[in-house]
């Protein structure tokens, strides 16, 4: 009796893991469709003021606000892109966003 209710215990947090892992690969894949996720999807700005205005409004999949932790330029395909090292003020993720920034004049 004790083996059966080990078991059915066991099966039950195998399940309740299986389901984690399944809600962590689908949160995953959302965050990484959104725009400025890659260099392929580097949200495009007409104005560098633009940026600080893109990431403030922007939030983490788990809905907290991305603060930013610094920036650097990065060559992609002919052009070079804006991208931002940003932590999540609630889950502390660190995310990169990108930015086009080819139609700016520095």
């Amino acid at each position: 009796m004790i083996g059966v209710i080990l078991t059915l215990a066991l099966l039950a947090a195998l399940a309740a893991s299986a389901r984690r892992i399944q809600k962590r690969r689908r949160i995953a894949a959302v965050a990484s469709s959104l725009p400025g996720a890659s260099a392929e999807s580097a949200i495009r700005l007409d104005d560098l003021g633009d940026l600080d205005t893109a990431l403030r409004n922007r939030r983490c999949i788990c809905g907290g606000f991305l603060q930013s932790l610094g920036e650097r330029s990065e060559p992609f395909e002919g052009r070079v892109l804006r991208v931002v090292r940003a932590e999540c003020g609630r889950c502390e993720k660190i995310q990169f966003v990108y930015f086009a920034t080819a139609t700016l004049i520095h």
